[in-house]
């Protein structure tokens, strides 16, 4: 069964702007501004008439489009949360049967592994 239209609003929240061109999304604020591509999804951006709500919708849609557009919603939001609050990758190296010893150099830019089967010198 289609549902005729599946919306939501994304309100911008105050110190941002939001721009939106044929599926490319532009968030801007005072630490930076991101840019993410949604041309893949077949559905449609944009701002309210007033300017304060990013709306996106899908016509005649299934299951599958309306689970589309809520995650559409969702990386959105989450632009906007990423310049607000920022965020950070963390990295696990982990070993299963053969021991591995890694080093960071450069002032955390770089990470050197050395003490594995498959590696007679020390690689970077």
């Amino acid at each position: 069964m289609k549902t005729l239209l599946v919306q939501r609003e994304i309100e911008i929240p105050e110190g941002f702007e939001a721009s939106i061109k044929a599926g490319i999304v532009t968030v801007t604020h005072e630490r930076g501004e991101l840019k993410k591509n949604f041309k893949h999804a077949k559905l449609l951006i944009e701002k309210s008439k007033d300017g304060k709500k990013i709306l996106v919708k899908k016509y005649m849609s299934n299951r599958r489009g309306a689970a589309l557009v809520r995650t559409i919603q969702t990386q959105i939001l989450n632009m906007f949360t990423g310049l607000k609050r920022g965020y950070q990758y963390k990295m696990r190296l982990v070993y299963n049967h053969f021991p591995i010893q890694a080093t960071i150099e450069d002032n955390g830019t770089r990470v050197s592994r050395s003490n594995h089967k498959s590696f007679a010198n020390r690689h970077k």
